[in-house]
């Protein structure tokens, strides 16, 4: 059990570790990593008293008793302003939120003369809890309430803020379609795996505060479940590193956030049509023609077309050449009637160096009340199927081209050879060796004329299939 201990007490210390550098780091980090940074830190808080205890140093620093209570009421306010502020981006505090620490304030208040007072009364205490780790949780008075009241108190509070929390979660997971908003994907699973290794850490710490009556037990559950609840760094340290400084939480701006949330949801029938999106390229763009969400595919072709890159927030028309620029124009003014919008064009892409046919689907949104809500582009790239169609077409006008010289071009070299010959095999008239030569000699030069004009068919038709 001792080394089961310390191994977990190492983890703890690779914890506070990743904290201070997370929190000393250089950069303006995002406020639910700030947030959960103070949420671990208090859970270390209570370990480091525990183990003060189990190594029996606590009745040399007997002014840290106590010092953890009042921060534990903030452990569910925090828990589910981390939720909210990750998941809904949230930049500011609400006037009403910061009633979610009014429980944290007025116990310290409370536990004011009790800090102040007399040094030897928190030496007896310390000499107690290290018989008894579960003193403090409750026998003793915290100010005006018993220490098992504010123990039940704080289960109660945690629990309720985690329901909350649990349910913002859901709510967005139903609503965010994470192959249109892919960036909340890991967002979606940081969330997931914070509520998951919280409410193990919870409830492990809940038992052994509850059933668990031996130190030695009580002191590796203890440590168990605030390493389990503070696990979050590894995954945020090792998995998703851009995640904990606020210039890179997502792959769109944080300004553009809500806009891009509210765009998502308030979509139309339509619009929820692009979750089953069969275009290679997406783009939604809001009434303004203002860039509301465009996938990577997307972003690639434009800059290999244009040679810009798109941005969230700005108008679509300004990465457009001015022959695209006036034909989108015109299509999306089809849009608004109603339409969709189908353009087949040849492009030069510049990475590739070669031209490719794409297929562009212009489609105008109206919510229920028929309101214009934004236009969707679709882009695939058809060159393969489009070459195919040319081919087609040129083997079908060569074919009708060869029918033709069959019927006029090729049709006089073999209409005089028939003449020849049929003089040739005439027993009445009589020809002489002289003209015999002379009548070979024009069946040999239409021969000539014949190979000639089949050579020159089979060239062009060759050409013009390759071509």
């Amino acid at each position: 059990m001792n080394t089961l201990i310390k191994f977990l007490f190492l983890n703890i210390i690779i914890a506070c570790v990743l904290s201070l550098i997370m929190g000393l780091y250089k950069g303006k980090k995002s406020k639910p990593i700030v947030i959960l940074l103070i949420t671990n830190g208090i859970s270390l808080l209570g370990v480091l008293f525990y183990w003060l205890a189990s190594t029996n140093q606590l009745v040399l620093y007997p002014h840290i008793i106590r010092i953890t209570a009042p921060f534990l009421y903030l452990l569910g306010p925090l828990n589910f302003l981390f939720i909210r502020y990750l998941l809904e981006n949230k930049k500011s505090f609400k006037k009403l939120d910061w009633l979610h620490f009014l429980p944290f304030i007025l116990h310290s208040f409370e536990l004011m003369p009790f800090y102040l007072g007399d040094v030897s009364v928190k030496i007896k205490m310390a000499e107690a809890i290290q018989n008894n780790y579960n003193v403090p949780l409750i026998k003793y008075d915290e100010g005006l309430v018993n220490s098992k009241w504010h123990t039940l108190f704080k289960i109660i509070s945690w629990s309720v803020y985690y329901i909350a929390s649990f349910k913002i979660y859901i709510n967005l997971k139903k609503k965010i379609n994470t192959r249109i908003v892919i960036d909340y994907k890991k967002l979606f699973n940081l969330s997931w795996f914070v509520l998951l290794t919280k409410l193990i850490g919870f409830v492990v710490i809940v038992f052994a505060i509850t059933f668990i009556v031996d130190n030695e037990y009580f002191l590796f559950a203890i440590i168990l479940g605030n390493t389990i609840q503070i696990s979050n760094l590894f995954l945020l340290l090792f998995k998703y590193p851009e995640l904990i400084y606020g210039e890179h939480l997502n792959l769109q701006n944080n300004e553009n956030r809500e806009n891009l949330i509210r765009t998502v949801m308030s979509q139309s029938n339509n619009i929820q049509l692009l979750q089953e999106s069969m275009y290679e390229s997406n783009i939604i763009l809001n009434d303004k023609y203002e860039l509301k969400y465009f996938n990577k595919k997307a972003k690639e072709q434009i800059f290999n077309i244009y040679g810009k890159r798109l941005v969230i927030d700005e108008d679509f028309r300004k990465f457009l050449d001015e022959k695209s620029k006036v034909i989108f124009i015109n299509s999306s003014k089809k849009c608004l009637r109603g339409g969709t919008v189908r353009i087949e064009e040849r492009f030069f892409f510049e990475k590739e160096n070669n031209f490719n046919w794409l297929q562009i689907n212009i489609k105008g949104h109206f919510n229920e009340n028929g309101k214009f809500l934004g236009i969707s582009i679709g882009i695939t790239c058809i060159d393969i199927i489009k070459k195919i169609e040319i081919l087609k077409k040129n083997y079908a006008n060569n074919l009708d081209e060869i029918a033709w010289k069959s019927s006029h071009i090729l049709r006089a070299p073999i209409a005089n050879m028939m003449g020849i010959l049929n003089i040739m095999s005439e027993e009445e008239i009589q020809i002489s060796d002289e003209e015999k030569n002379e009548l070979y000699k024009n069946l040999s030069e239409e021969l000539v004329k014949l190979d000639q004009v089949v050579k020159e068919m089979v060239k062009h038709a060759r050409y013009s299939i390759e071509n």
